[in-house]
């Protein structure tokens, strides 16, 4: 399969100097050649995913492969829209969390949920953040980040629509991820008009 855009983000020269390994002993390490390596090294284009996946081993990265869209705002992704919500106040978290659950059903693009919200957003809405990266992920058939599925259950339970009225129906058709985390809402809580 031929890849256009193949990203490396590992610095390995870098991770090399670290680490102090020579080119001989990684590629040992990794098991690959060290032509190989070199190629790898140089970023050639011809690379193939099996080996950035043997290299990133021994260099204690994880790999992943992710796709992006040439179409993606990316100021929506988990991490902009943690920034904002710090920036605009807590109360701001439906229009930025509506914005990102709108740009993510549009692209697909999985880098807008690489990377986690910031840990300075209250326990509250990091949970409900964690809570809808893992829907969104099942529900578009991907695996969900690492970081969206380590629960963060809340020690009081949130009722996301304050009304007594719609509790009961929230404890009966909140979705899993959420319930999981303590967090109540509607079965069409991400649902847009």
């Amino acid at each position: 399969m031929r890849y256009d855009k193949l990203c490396n983000f590992i610095p390995l020269a870098r991770r090399m100097k670290q680490k102090n390994l020579s080119e001989r002993a990684l590629a040992i390490k990794a098991g690959l050649s060290r032509l190989t390596l070199r190629a790898l090294l140089l970023n050639k284009k011809d690379a193939r995913l099996k080996s950035w996946a043997l290299l990133a081993a021994p260099l204690h990265f994880s790999f992943c492969l992710v796709t992006a869209s040439s179409e993606t705002q990316t100021e929506c992704s988990i991490q902009s829209i943690g920034y904002r919500i710090l920036q605009d106040g807590e109360g701001s978290w439906k229009i930025h969390l509506m914005d990102f659950v709108d740009e993510f059903r549009r692209s697909l693009d999985t880098r807008l949920i690489l990377l986690p919200p910031s840990s300075k957003l209250s326990q509250k809405v990091q949970a409900l953040i964690r809570s809808t990266v893992y829907f969104l992920s099942k529900e578009v058939g991907i695996t969900p980040p690492p970081w969206s599925t380590k629960p963060m259950r809340l020690e009081k339970p949130w009722f996301v629509s304050e009304s007594e009225s719609l509790k009961p129906m929230m404890i009966l058709e909140s979705p899993l991820p959420f319930r999981q985390n303590n967090i109540f809402v509607g079965e069409n809580f991400l649902e847009r008009v």
